[in-house]
């Protein structure tokens, strides 16, 4: 690779961007570039965890030793727009510059996909903050927008051909340097193989990955921390192993009202878990399901008590094999029990004086994703029509 590929996953960091279709944009920008650093060797990704718009608008985060003279910066974005009907895909490139084959290369790959919105070429010149920056440091960017978050049918064709998509784009982008993204693995016995970590898998998705559990992966392996494994990291999988046999002690009795507390607009809530039953009602700010277990969340009860002035909340969850429920509110249960149905969204807001005095934030955690950004009022916290169960979530009430 002549110069260091930089992937940006735009937004983030308390910053969604657009959204629609049950998902934002920061979350599918990281979910992009992840699936790209294990396409292209050798390229880097700049803290997903931080949003460089920002910390270069704030001049934050030691964003410019993070860079170097000679990187070609790629900044991944979702494109949305209030109409729905917007689709289709396009490249940012600052007013004044001269494309090259790689530009092409990557409406091309887009395009074989999606609409191309600005034929025949598909670049968009338009003078942004993060593109005047590089450009006045010499250095190549660009910003492709995949497609439209807010458009159903572009979002259908991202889920199911995402991909073929991430092949298309790491091979215009890496050219000599894409590489298949599937994990070697080395058998060394008849009854076991060798799994070799790669870049952006969890010991979750590994398991998942040879119907196998979290616990067994680290019990064959020595692992303590399941959160902590390594790219490279060589893992033993042995085949046909029967599902560990636990004892489960008696679960404890929920109460189904959360218990009295002192204070003023107490927010409480507890959640019904795959195998575990309704766990303890906790307070806001705190999380409540769980998370790494590739347990589902099957219903929740959310309540607030001693409330200042009037109102209350309510909130409905989007079921599998459902959809979307009818409102409940104050505690009532929504979602299901008893059914094996995985919970895969939410919506909670507040209502009467204290919708008007608070907001209700929220986020979660999502099989294969992890957290989601943080959503408040009625806005869609989770996925819909991506089979994906919600497995943790946190709440907290802001005053405004």
């Amino acid at each position: 690779m002549s110069r260091r590929i930089v992937f940006v996953a735009g937004h983030g960091a308390g910053d969604t961007g657009a959204r629609g279709n049950g998902t934002t944009e920061a979350v599918e920008t990281r979910r992009v570039v992840n699936a790209l650093l294990r396409r292209i060797r050798g390229s880097v990704a700049y803290p997903l965890e931080r949003n460089l718009f920002e910390d270069i608008r704030r001049n934050q985060g030691n964003w410019r030793n993070f860079f170097r003279l000679g990187d070609m910066i790629v900044e991944i974005h979702l494109n949305g727009f209030i109409l729905k009907s917007a689709n289709g895909t396009e490249l940012i490139i600052r007013k004044g510059l001269r494309t090259d084959a790689t530009n092409q290369a990557i409406t091309n790959a887009l395009a074989r996909h999606f609409k191309r919105r600005r034929p025949p070429t598909g670049f968009y010149f338009k003078n942004l903050q993060n593109n005047g920056v590089f450009a006045g440091m010499g250095m190549w960017y660009c910003l492709p927008e995949i497609c439209f978050i807010t458009n159903a049918n572009d979002m259908r064709i991202y889920n199911q051909n995402f991909d073929r998509i991430m092949d298309d784009l790491a091979r215009a982008i890496g050219g000599a340097d894409f590489i298949q993204p599937a994990p070697p693995q080395a058998p060394s016995t008849g009854n076991q193989l060798t799994h070799v970590v790669q870049r952006g898998e969890t010991l979750e998705s590994i398991a998942r990955r040879h119907g196998v559990t979290v616990a067994q992966l680290a019990e064959w392996n020595g692992i303590r921390n399941p959160n902590l494994i390594k790219v490279g990291q060589r893992l033993v999988v042995r085949l046909g192993a029967p599902p560990p046999i636990t004892p489960q002690p008696p679960a404890p009795q929920v109460p189904a009202t959360p218990p009295a507390v002192t204070g003023q607009n107490v927010l409480q809530y507890s959640v019904h878990v795959q195998n575990r039953g309704w766990m303890q009602w906790v307070r806001e700010r705190i999380v409540a399901g769980t998370t790494g277990l590739s347990l589902r969340l099957e219903a929740i009860r959310i309540a607030i008590s001693n409330i200042v002035g009037g109102g209350g909340i309510r909130y409905r969850v989007h079921v599998q094999n459902v959809g979307w429920q009818d409102w409940v509110a104050n505690g009532a249960i929504g979602g299901t029990t008893g059914r094996g149905l995985r919970a895969e969204a939410i919506q909670i807001e507040l209502t009467g004086e204290l919708a008007r005095t608070h907001r209700i934030e929220y986020r979660v955690h999502v099989q294969n994703r992890g957290w989601m950004g943080w959503v408040s009022d009625g806005a869609i916290a989770g996925t819909t029509g991506q089979s994906l169960r919600m497995e943790a979530i946190e709440i907290r009430l802001v005053r405004r």
